[in-house]
């Protein structure tokens, strides 16, 4: 049973205060709105293409430890595979 209630754990938010204290006490915060949704539609979008054209070229990557069924598709190194995911990292 773990230490600590799910009501407890960090939610997005701005609150840079609220942000620093929960990076403090469990390693991780939730920026709300980190990511605009134009930017997120569009490297949603770039990313379904590129799974599409690994999947077609018989490149598909699964991790055969997990049962995901075929939802399981893994992509990586996006950061060269499109320039939306590049982007990304300039986010500010």
């Amino acid at each position: 049973m773990p230490s600590w209630n799910a009501d407890d754990l960090p939610c997005a938010t701005r609150d840079r205060s609220r942000l620093a204290a929960d990076l403090d006490t469990f390693g991780y915060c939730v920026i709300e709105d980190a990511i605009p949704k134009e930017t997120t539609a569009k490297v949603r979008e770039r990313l379904e293409q590129q799974a599409a054209a690994e999947n077609a070229l018989g490149l598909r990557k699964v991790d055969s430890a997990q049962s995901f069924g075929d939802g399981n598709q893994w992509v990586y190194m996006l950061i060269n595979k499109g320039r939306s995911f590049r982007e990304l990292l300039r986010q500010k």
